[in-house]
């Protein structure tokens, strides 16, 4: 755990949360995120590092590039379909 962070910005959206290193601190900020109403509330701020569907935007975006290269009607999603 830290003091200090490098993301700056993230602590003032509230997506992350500088805690510190005390050890009772830690431990009460984990708590508090367990409770289901404090993690459904902080699940949903916006996170301005993306949504987490990077990676499934870019296979999208390789499948495509590749279908349109390809002469076969499959996509490479049939393929790994079929695997």
């Amino acid at each position: 755990m830290r003091e200090n962070t490098d993301r700056p910005e993230a602590a003032e959206a509230c997506t992350v949360k500088l805690v510190d290193t005390d050890p009772r601190k830690i431990t009460g900020e984990a708590v508090r995120l367990l409770d289901e109403q404090e993690y459904q509330r902080t699940s949903r701020i916006h996170n301005r590092y993306g949504d987490g569907h990077a990676s499934e935007c870019i296979t999208g975006a390789i499948e495509v590039y590749f279908w349109h290269l390809s002469s076969c009607s499959a996509t490479l999603r049939d393929l790994r379909d079929q695997l």
